[in-house]
């Protein structure tokens, strides 16, 4: 799984403050492995949130991911989405 983030320190008009992107490549699957990678990302960054409020930083994201995120267990999932945020983070 891969992560772009591209940080915003003034408010875009009419932009939410966290926008997320997700590019899974066709290799990853046919359509259905696609999306159902596509949601669990989704989830894991609502889980991550709701855990910690405000813990994602305002800014743009784009996850990139394999096959394996369709079948990783949610919490491990969980683990790597913060773990490549906080990467990011750092990184820039």
């Amino acid at each position: 799984m891969g992560l772009r983030y591209i940080e915003r320190t003034a408010p875009v008009a009419g932009a939410a403050p966290v926008r997320v992107a997700y590019a899974i490549n066709r290799r990853v699957g046919n359509a259905v492995t696609r999306n159902r990678v596509r949601r669990r990302l989704r989830e894991a960054l609502v889980a991550i949130e709701r855990e910690r409020p405000s813990s994602l930083r305002q800014g743009d994201y784009l996850f990139t991911a394999e096959a394996i995120v369709a079948e990783l267990p949610f919490e491990e999932l969980k683990r790597m989405v913060r773990c490549a945020t906080e990467r990011a983070y750092e990184h820039g």
